[in-house]
């Protein structure tokens, strides 16, 4: 059975990729919403059934969505809207321990079935300066990117520590979608 990405993410690729399983990307055009601010948990699993479902709609095989935002003292940290909004996000972390959350949704639409669940990782940025953090959003593209970093890019000195899963920082928690594969 077909296996469909619902995201054009490089990093979700590269990490699908790297656990061996064969799939294509298909974009997900469902608007991704931000009006649950407070749950971050009910926020990630209803975006990412939302992309899962709209690729279900037209594609056939088991269709895997994600959603991916950051955490801080109650507010998500969703994709910057510009360069001043990164530099404002990475500054708030600054010196703080934040969550990541991912919401994983897989479809199986020749058994009509749905599952989904969510990964948390907690990432404590140690104090970063404001040549740091300039140098950072000069030499890495963060627009696309939840709390305004990459791990896999260039971000690892913005760490201090790493209490959970290190790919759901990069948007696909490969333990927990192999444990949920297995469902399905």
């Amino acid at each position: 059975m077909a296996v469909i990405l619902a995201s054009q993410s490089p990093r979700r690729k590269e990490l699908l990729q790297a656990m061996g399983i064969p799939f294509r990307a298909v974009p997900s055009d469902a608007k991704e919403d931000l009006s649950d601010t407070k749950d971050p948990v009910s926020l990630v699993i209803k975006n990412a059934l939302a992309k899962a479902r709209f690729v279900a709609k037209t594609e056939k095989g088991i269709i895997l969505g994600f959603d991916t935002i950051g955490f801080l003292d109650g507010k998500v940290l969703g994709k910057p809207k510009d360069q001043n909004d990164a530099k404002a996000m990475l500054k708030s972390m600054s010196g703080k321990t934040h969550q990541v959350y991912s919401g994983i949704a897989i479809i199986d639409t020749e058994k009509d079935k749905e599952i989904t669940d969510v990964e948390k990782t907690d990432v404590a940025f140690r104090e970063l300066s404001e040549e740091e953090i300039d140098h950072y959003l000069k030499h890495n593209n963060v627009l696309d990117k939840a709390a305004s970093y990459g791990i896999q890019d260039g971000a690892g000195f913005l760490i201090k520590e790493i209490h959970g899963c290190y790919t759901n920082i990069m948007g696909l928690p490969v333990e927990k979608v192999t444990k949920m594969f297995k469902k399905i």
